[in-house]
């Protein structure tokens, strides 16, 4: 009796691993990490941030509170740099990555004096 019940646990753990493969694979691409300083940047001061994932020559966007785009440059190295933008209302911008590796956003954060 014991060596049929592991062989049942056996079956259903094969069914479950089989069945979380085909979940995991029907998921849509991971968003792409989007990482910066997200207590703010200088206005005067170097503006970067990291996108581990994204793939050189990955387009990214820094967006308003509105979603207005308000600068955009590439992605070189994992790396985006958007240190001549300069907006004179400091509040509430993003970041937006599009990429063939996927997207990503990051948190809100200000530009300021």
């Amino acid at each position: 009796m014991s060596i049929v019940i592991s062989q049942i646990g056996k079956c259903l753990g094969v069914l479950a691993v089989m069945g979380t493969a085909a979940y995991v694979a029907a998921l849509p691409p991971q968003a792409q990490a989007v990482l910066l300083n997200q207590s703010g940047f200088n206005t005067d001061r170097p503006k970067r941030f990291t996108a581990p994932g994204a793939e050189d020559g990955a387009r990214f966007t820094v967006v308003g509170r509105d979603g207005t785009v308000r600068f955009h440059g590439t992605i070189q190295g994992g790396v985006g740099d958007f240190s001549d933008f300069g907006p004179t209302d400091g509040r509430d911008f993003r970041v937006v990555v599009e990429g063939a590796m996927g997207g990503g956003e990051s948190v809100p954060f200000g530009i300021g004096p």
